[in-house]
């Protein structure tokens, strides 16, 4: 197994992309779009790992708070080392917070983080529902339902989505440069990105993301990000937009939906539950703290 250079990231796509992109197939679920993105257009303090079998993406916070991101596809065998090599470049990049997502962690993941000093952090956890669903919810008296105008809408988004946000780790604090880099991505349907008004100003959204199959009787729509400013919520607006989503995905033929909510959202998840959501995975994430070599 190879130790990772300055320049780790640039080298390994260079010598041998294929084995990138076998691990992104094998294992799709470990990386995130946040990854995703940033392993087609690594930034400055991104690098790789790849094992005899398995593969570690490591990255800066595309925030800028200075925090690392980690996403590992391994074989159970491997996690402790992937982990380890991935402390020791961290630590002489200068060190700092590290976040590693752990898709349908199950009980053997969390014995390998302790050995390498994470600890249990936040789950998320994975609903899903058939398609369609019976409920109805009608929009607020004074809210209008429309699409989603790139460029036009880009700023009075983000103003909406970090106030509704303020809180949240990953969701807070977005940027036009994010918000732009999420518009751009192959799977973006501005039909599928709804915006609650009132008087013209956004007070909510629901962003959908198709997941398509070989067969489209397979696809999947996702509950991308859901938000309601916070001078809207407790009117109704967000179950609304709920199923608002779910009849945009229903018309254009999706079977199921998806999403992922926070395990302590109680609010929510009774919410989506009484949509007929049902948990179909749990996925766990680890933190620690590296020190500066």
């Amino acid at each position: 197994m190879s130790e990772p250079s300055s320049t780790t990231s640039d080298r390994l796509r260079r010598l041998d992309d294929a084995t990138v992109e076998r691990w992104l197939q094998s294992d799709p679920e470990q990386f995130n779009d946040v990854v995703r993105l940033d392993i087609e257009n690594p930034g400055g303090g991104s690098f790789d790992i790849v094992g005899a079998d398995g593969y570690c993406h490591a990255m800066l916070d595309p925030r800028g708070n200075g925090e690392w991101i980690l996403a590992i596809a391994a074989a159970p065998t491997e996690l402790g080392e992937l982990l380890d090599m991935a402390a020791g470049e961290i630590s002489r990049r200068g060190g700092g917070n590290v976040t590693w997502w752990r898709a349908g962690a199950d009980a053997a993941v969390g014995p390998v983080a302790t050995r390498a000093s994470y600890r249990t952090d936040r789950q998320l956890l994975r609903l899903d529902v058939g398609l369609p669903v019976d409920p109805r919810a009608a929009l607020p008296e004074g809210i209008e339902l429309r699409s989603f105008v790139v460029g036009a809408d880009d700023e009075a988004w983000l103003a909406v989505n970090n106030a509704a946000f303020a809180d949240h780790p990953e969701q807070s604090s977005w940027t036009p440069e994010i918000l732009r880099a999420r518009c751009a991505e192959p799977w973006f349907d501005p039909e599928l990105f709804l915006v609650a008004t009132r008087d013209d100003a956004i007070v909510g959204f629901n962003w959908l993301k198709p997941h398509l199959g070989a067969d489209r009787t397979d696809a999947i729509g996702e509950i991308y990000v859901i938000g309601v400013a916070p001078d809207a919520q407790g009117s109704g607006l967000g179950r609304a937009l709920v199923v608002a989503g779910l009849e945009r995905l229903t018309r254009k033929r999706f079977g199921r939906a998806m999403l992922y909510v926070a395990a302590d959202n109680d609010a929510a998840i009774g919410l989506y539950r009484s949509l007929g959501f049902r948990l179909t995975r749990t996925d766990q994430a680890f933190t620690t703290t590296i020190r500066p070599a």
